[in-house]
């Protein structure tokens, strides 16, 4: 069950690195997937617009995200994730991130993101608002 598990998610995140989260989301979520960020709330409708801003801020390596960390207990599996990428501008962009992922039947149900909201409002926050208008 935990390899089962581990593979599903491992799936999930290289459709959401090669063709988006909407895709990620139909191939492996829920019918009813909920994904919440921190300060954000539910944003599941709003990812693929989000992730578009952030992919076309960051350099052509892109943004590496390194698992340092993950428990599975039950139906829950939790990523501790050590994310970095080079903005076009030469921003560096670290972050640690928690992911905590609910797995039932086979699908994901939900996706929890929690993140250093002080780094990611310092850095990103400008982005977003130039490319509000």
């Amino acid at each position: 069950m935990r390899d089962e598990k581990l593979n599903l998610i491992a799936r999930f995140n290289e459709v959401l690195h090669c063709e988006g989260p909407a895709a990620a989301i139909r191939a492996y979520g829920a019918e009813n997937f909920v994904w919440w960020a921190l300060g954000h709330g539910e944003i599941q409708s709003e990812v693929d617009g989000i992730l578009a801003v952030m992919r076309a801020n960051i350099d052509s390596d892109g943004m590496t995200m390194r698992v340092i960390g993950s428990t599975i207990e039950g139906e829950r599996m939790a990523l501790e994730i050590q994310g970095r990428a080079t903005l076009k501008d030469g921003t560096i962009y670290e972050n640690q991130f928690h992911i905590l992922y609910v797995v039932r039947d086979g699908r994901i149900v939900s996706l929890r993101e929690y993140y250093d909201t002080a780094r990611a409002v310092e850095i990103w926050s400008p982005i977003f608002a130039g490319s509000a208008g």
